[in-house]
């Protein structure tokens, strides 16, 4: 299995109140910012247990992205512009 930024990149941090969540912080790979999302316990326990990222469902797309690729949403504008310009594009 390929190795996701989760694994390699990051640095977390556990907290208890008033949920138990993992807050991964890592540098972004385009911007060099750093970044953080927040994972809630169960929904990590279901992605350690499936592989499968879309069980990290209370998530939007581009910190599910950053956590696999490392590839912050402000790196993707910056590699691919914004919605609106890349819809302009089209």
């Amino acid at each position: 299995m390929r190795e996701r930024y989760i694994d390699t990149g990051c640095t977390y941090a556990e907290a208890y109140e008033p949920e138990h969540t993992y807050t991964f912080t890592g540098p972004c790979l385009v911007t060099g910012d750093n970044y953080s999302v927040t994972v809630k316990g169960p929904e990590l326990f279901d992605f350690r247990r499936t592989g499968s990222i879309m069980m990290l469902k209370s998530l939007c797309a581009g910190d599910r992205e950053f956590l696999i690729t490392g590839t912050s949403p402000a790196g993707w504008e910056k590699l691919f512009g914004t919605m609106e310009e890349i819809a302009q594009q089209v």
